[in-house]
């Protein structure tokens, strides 16, 4: 890429998608069938639409798409650009088929993503931007939940995850040099999405690779796992009013649902202004289940039950629940709502304030709990708090209290409570026990954010042997 190209290209990783498409459109007049610009026009739809998450405006573009894939895959294949490219685009169409649920088509542009990939790594083994792709795929591979484990097996790839990661760490450091500077934002961006979605115990921010979530979306929506992870939400709800302020830049709802949520958290009296404006500005469908169940709380806390139950009604009658937060959002408005104490600590919790959880919970169980869901969020809440303080024998007493209690369906926190005490136990050298609680993760597969923690036990096994 000449400069040019390089700006559009940090332009669309910083989603000012219009100023990108003006350096494109100016380019290509003096520069017609050029295979970057189409790299790069590719890079932009797919940021948009997934960001956007309309499922209709991804099928309406996407022939548009596989024409510009068409254009890089007629260009010269005797470049590490070309398998980079292609790998590129055909994993980043994969993540948008599988974003929409279609799951074969997903695994089957994955897979040549990452054939693409390791054929330009063996031919081109010193060159830096095929690792970030051939990254991604083994760690992505290598997790898959053991329900889509046919679609790799059938093709013949397994993936492997330590190699994925030391390949995605790579990229972050070679992304200092000056030539390669202009991928820095991309790769520590996916390099740390990965680390953390592999493992729950990883605490690691952008800031640490000297970048500034405050000026970019992408890295903001990143940052502000961490964040939510360490219950630090004034921080949190600062950056991400700094990027929505920032001129230019394209709409990212999901980042106002996440406003919302951290004002709710936090006790905010406009918290419920976000949650609705994020109704009003979603595209898509997801999340708005998980919306209307934070409206929902944000009444019950105010002691507006009408209004609370209203929300709680529309969560059962609207929306879909494709992503976790929406199917726990369902599952949570199916049954009986926790104890208003036991909402109370978990918001306490969320914002950081462990200590105060105890003081909320500790010697109150019989006062509190009502219902074996009760029971079973108590010693949950109580276990994570006693983790988070480092206070790992009463966090493993806790979480394993929490597991003698079997919920229908079964609850996110029911499974988390296992990987949790997994982590704890390997945490303390214990690894026996760590494997079985990993191990019965992996039982569970009907519950909301399953694929995600299948990974963090598949991951967590992996570190084991």
């Amino acid at each position: 890429m000449d400069k040019k190209l390089k700006q559009a290209h940090e332009l669309i990783f910083t989603l000012k998608f219009d100023s990108a498409e003006t350096i494109l459109n100016s380019y290509e007049k003096d520069h017609p069938n050029q295979q970057t610009t189409s790299y790069l026009r590719f890079n932009l739809f797919f940021l948009r639409h997934f960001v956007d998450e309309d499922e209709a405006a991804f099928t309406k573009d996407k022939r548009k798409m596989l024409d510009w894939l068409e254009v890089v895959k007629d260009g010269d294949e005797s470049s590490p650009y070309y398998h980079l490219y292609v790998g590129e685009m055909k994993f980043e169409m994969a993540a948008l088929e599988l974003k929409f649920g279609r799951m074969f088509s997903g695994a089957q542009y994955a897979l040549g993503a990452l054939s693409s990939m390791e054929d330009g790594q063996e031919e081109y083994p010193d060159f830096v931007p095929l690792k970030v792709g051939a990254g991604v795929l083994n760690v992505a591979i290598g997790s898959v939940p053991d329900n889509y484990r046919f679609l790799t097996s059938m093709l013949g790839y397994s993936g492997d995850l330590e190699l994925g990661l030391q390949l995605l760490r790579e990229s972050t450091q070679v992304s200092e040099q000056p030539q390669w500077s202009y991928l820095k934002t991309k790769n520590v961006f996916v390099y740390v999405y990965v680390a953390q979605q592999l493992n729950p115990n990883v605490k690691l921010s952008v800031k640490s690779y000297g970048l500034d979530p405050h000026t970019n979306p992408l890295l903001a929506y990143l940052e502000s796992r961490l964040l939510q992870k360490e219950g630090d939400m004034d921080e949190l709800i600062d950056m991400l009013l700094d990027v929505r302020a920032i001129p230019g830049v394209h709409d990212f709802p999901y980042l106002v649902y996440t406003l919302g949520r951290a004002k709710l958290t936090r006790g905010d009296e406009d918290a419920n202004l976000h949650l609705l404006s994020y109704l009003q500005m979603n595209k898509g469908v997801n999340y708005n289940k998980s919306t209307l169940r934070f409206l929902s709380w944000y009444y019950r806390l105010r002691g507006q039950n009408a209004r609370m139950e209203l929300y709680r009604s529309r969560v059962l009658e609207e929306g879909t629940a494709s992503v976790g937060a929406d199917l726990e959002a369902l599952r949570e408005c199916e049954v009986e709502p926790i104890a208003l104490e036991l909402l109370k600590a978990r918001l306490a919790f969320d914002s950081g304030q462990h200590q105060k959880v105890l003081r909320m919970l500790k010697g109150k169980e019989s006062q509190i709990c009502r219902t074996q869901n009760d029971h079973m969020e108590f010693h949950y809440r109580l276990g994570r708090s006693y983790e988070q303080l480092e206070d790992v024998k009463n966090a493993i007493t806790s979480l394993t209290n929490a597991i003698k209690y079997t919920i229908e369906p079964i609850t996110v926190n029911r499974v988390y409570s296992e990987l949790h005490l997994a982590l704890l136990y390997e945490q303390t050298k214990e690894f026996v026990k760590a494997r079985e609680h990993y191990e019965n993760v992996l039982e569970f597969d009907d519950y909301p954010w399953y694929e995600g923690t299948q990974q963090k036990a598949k991951a967590g096994l992996e570190r084991l042997d």
